[in-house]
């Protein structure tokens, strides 16, 4: 007498095993591929919000996006955070062409500058801003960049 489990018409085990991780890779290659991981945005969206209150002189404002660090140089420059910022000439800034994150670093790389970042409690702060590569150096930056 034949088992009449083994008749039955569907999906083997062994294909539901291959399908789920055929799912699982096609979902995680798409994932990798665009790019848009929440911790990647989210650090563009600082870097964009951050020149776009230079661009609209809301010094305070984009004052107030830098880490600690940053404004204590930046005050250690001018007299005030603001006075720094003021003084700076930097360029529009353009598209945003790429932005790494990692761990709780993050550089997002604008057609004519970069940022630098770290998180903190109330998000992503900017710790370095109107940064040029140096060759094989370190980014050497108008605002903050330790």
């Amino acid at each position: 007498m034949k088992n009449r489990c083994s008749e039955r018409p569907g999906l083997s085990l062994r294909q539901l095993k291959r399908g789920t991780t055929v799912a699982g890779a096609g979902l995680l290659v798409l994932l990798t591929a665009c790019g848009c991981s929440p911790d990647t945005a989210a650090a563009a969206g600082r870097a964009r919000e951050f020149h776009r209150l230079l661009e609209a002189s809301d010094l305070q404002g984009a004052c107030a996006l830098l880490q600690a660090k940053a404004q204590k140089k930046a005050a250690e420059q001018a007299g005030a955070c603001e006075q720094a910022l003021e003084a700076l000439e930097l360029p529009r800034v353009g598209a945003v062409l790429e932005t790494h994150v990692y761990g709780r670093s993050a550089s997002v790389v604008f057609e004519s500058d970069t940022v630098f970042l770290a998180t903190a409690e109330s998000g992503w702060q900017v710790t370095g801003a109107g940064c040029t590569p140096e060759g094989d150096a370190p980014y050497t930056c108008e605002i903050g960049g330790e």
